[in-house]
């Protein structure tokens, strides 16, 4: 018997809003550590649909941040496409975070993150319960 305490927590079913999944790529560097330690930070979160400029901008600035820490021959780039696919094939917006050389012949991935619309989402939750009862 386990002492896990489940929540459920129900989305609505409107297309409003949408989840931020991110995933994050073997690109390496300083530069690029501190830019995925702060798009990391997205995954799971839900965002208003028509907020979603204001996040371009906001990784737009991330990128900003750390390419002026960079001092190598690599530049930190992002990408906003209206018609990418997240993992599981569906169309969404998407934003990919890279790496590539000044002179264009190298390109490595950091980060691409996939906005997601939301239509009708039940999620679980599994937290290990206090020992000697529920205290909320």
């Amino acid at each position: 018997m386990s002492d896990f305490k489940y929540k459920m927590i129900a989305i609505p079913s409107d297309r409003s809003a949408v989840y931020l999944s991110v995933r994050l790529w073997s690109a390496k560097g300083k530069a690029v550590e501190q830019i995925k330690n702060e798009l990391k930070n997205l995954n799971g979160y839900s965002l208003v649909s028509d907020d979603l400029n204001g996040l371009y901008a906001w990784i737009h600035q991330k990128v900003e941040d750390a390419q002026a820490t960079s001092r190598s021959k690599f530049i930190i780039s992002l990408e906003e496409r209206s018609e990418g696919y997240d993992h599981n094939g569906n169309k969404c917006q998407t934003i990919q975070v890279y790496s590539s050389k000044m002179n264009g012949d190298s390109l490595s991935y950091i980060a691409t993150i996939y906005a997601m619309p939301m239509s009708g989402v039940i999620a679980f939750n599994a937290s290990l319960e206090e020992k000697g009862g529920d205290h909320e």
